[in-house]
């Protein structure tokens, strides 16, 4: 998975984050690249915090939300 940076986010007023994972990797494969998203997915969301308006896809959220 590719990283990146968003800089001056205080410019955007909405932002709509998403992404998808294929379902081609073993189980323990699986849980380390949920684990890399989620690093990822957390990293934008700090970035984003003066977005006014975000919209958050099923698989950021279920990123976050299976490794809580």
């Amino acid at each position: 998975m590719a990283k990146f940076q968003i800089k001056n986010a205080s410019a955007l007023v909405e932002v709509r984050i998403d992404f998808e994972i294929p379902m081609e990797y073993e189980d323990e494969e699986q849980e380390y690249h949920y684990k890399d998203c989620e690093n990822v997915v957390r990293e934008v969301f700090e970035s984003l915090h003066q977005v006014k308006k975000l919209i958050v896809g099923k698989w950021c959220l279920m990123v976050v939300i299976v490794n809580a």
